[in-house]
């Protein structure tokens, strides 16, 4: 028992170590003038054809309290009026975000490398938060179709279980979901070298 619970200490360190985020909050309110990029912590503001604006605005959403946002000012693409990153590969990408406008929804894109992945809800009036799997490594690009407000950016890494050395640590024993010791025969969700599996 102590044994998963060492494993799951683990993990957790191993998905805080391997996440980005880009709480607007933290920043300083500020205009970013049409045609000058600007990267801060490895965030690209991309105000290709307007400004792009840190404001000050109040939303919580699960708990969590937002003091500004960032506005697109508008309609963007893969390529222009969004803000950027680099992905170092597969993960998960969350955003807290709402429609410009208070009562109609909107949308929000998603590309990697210049093709487009899905597009998250914006809802007009209310913040929310929103994810999508990112498939790779690659330029990551977040634009509004349409006014959208962004309050804060996580993206954190699929990776496994690794050892405190940075090596995924490989071991063979498997644990049920209780925690307890089993072997081959067990049928049911296991956990084996860090992943959840279906053993039938």
């Amino acid at each position: 028992m102590k044994k998963i619970f060492t494993l799951i200490a683990m993990a957790i360190m191993a998905i805080s170590a391997n996440a980005q985020t880009w709480n607007f909050s933290d920043w300083e309110a500020q205009t970013f003038s049409k045609g000058e990029e600007k990267t801060i912590n490895g965030l690209t503001i991309n105000p290709s054809s307007k400004d792009i604006v840190i404001d000050a605005n109040n939303k919580t959403v699960d708990d969590v309290k937002y003091t500004k946002r960032l506005k697109f000012g508008g309609k963007g693409s893969a390529t222009d009026q969004n803000v950027y990153f680099t992905a170092s590969g597969a993960g998960t990408l969350k955003i807290i975000l709402t429609s410009a406008s208070g009562s109609e929804d909107r949308k929000l894109g998603v590309a990697l490398d210049g093709t487009e992945l899905g597009q998250l809800d914006a809802i007009g009036g209310t913040a929310t938060a929103a994810t999508i799997n990112i498939t790779g490594a690659g330029k990551v690009a977040i634009y509004g179709l349409g006014g959208v407000n962004l309050y804060c950016i996580e993206f954190s890494t699929s990776s496994g279980i690794k050892s405190p050395n940075g090596e995924t640590k490989e071991d063979s024993t498997i644990y049920n979901l209780g925690g307890q010791q089993v072997n081959e025969a067990y049928k049911g969700v296991v956990v084996k070298n860090g992943k959840k599996m279906i053993q039938k």
